[in-house]
């Protein structure tokens, strides 16, 4: 499968988003211990809404109305993504943001995207909950700015302001991602394998 087992990404991609991706390569087995991303798709104010959700830290990406191109290209689109908004959340000096796109970067080798049928998108309450509260941050972000986001800075600033806003076991999910890109640049600058997990 590969030899970097530990620093291997899995891409959940509902069923919603599925029949957009029709040149992408989509695995019926998922996979355990990885870093784990859902991809769920819905409609947001008659936009196409595209929303990551890291597992660990529920962790929030948003997507509006991507292009034909951007879902062909869905994989690379979510890793340039991941590393734009990872880097700057992070918030570290030039040589530790270096060695954080370092890390990241070879995570994002090694992808695995796998089928979600469950409903809605979900495999279990506690994803569907994350999803739910999402959307209802998006309605009270478009009653605050009276317009969707149109422009990538637009969408992280959405994004920042819901990881902010909600809560797992006492911290935001912007602050446990934000924790867990330190993480990956002490174990960089140890040479260590990464862990499976973020705890």
């Amino acid at each position: 499968m590969t030899e970097n087992w530990q620093a291997m990404i899995e891409l959940q991609i509902a069923d919603k988003l599925q029949s957009l991706l029709p040149s992408i390569a989509i695995n019926s087995a998922t996979l355990f211990g990885h870093w784990q991303w859902q991809i769920h798709r819905f409609d947001f104010e008659g936009q196409d809404c595209v929303l990551c959700l890291e597992q660990n830290s529920s962790y929030s990406m948003l997507f509006f109305d991507l292009s034909a191109d951007d879902y062909a290209n869905f994989q690379q689109v979510w890793q340039y993504r991941l590393l734009a908004e990872a880097i700057s959340i992070a918030d570290l000096s030039e040589l530790q943001s270096s060695e954080l796109q370092s890390q990241l970067m070879e995570q994002c080798s090694n992808v695995w995207l796998t089928q979600r049928s469950f409903a809605d998108g979900c495999n279990s309450l506690i994803d569907a909950q994350a999803v739910l509260e999402v959307k209802y941050l998006l309605k009270k972000l478009l009653e605050t700015d009276e317009c969707l986001a149109q422009t990538a800075a637009q969408e992280f600033d959405w994004g920042v302001r819901i990881n902010r806003a909600r809560r797992q076991h006492q911290q935001s999910p912007y602050e446990l991602f934000k924790s867990y890109c330190h993480n990956l640049c002490k174990f960089e600058a140890m040479g260590l394998l990464l862990p499976k997990t973020l705890h």
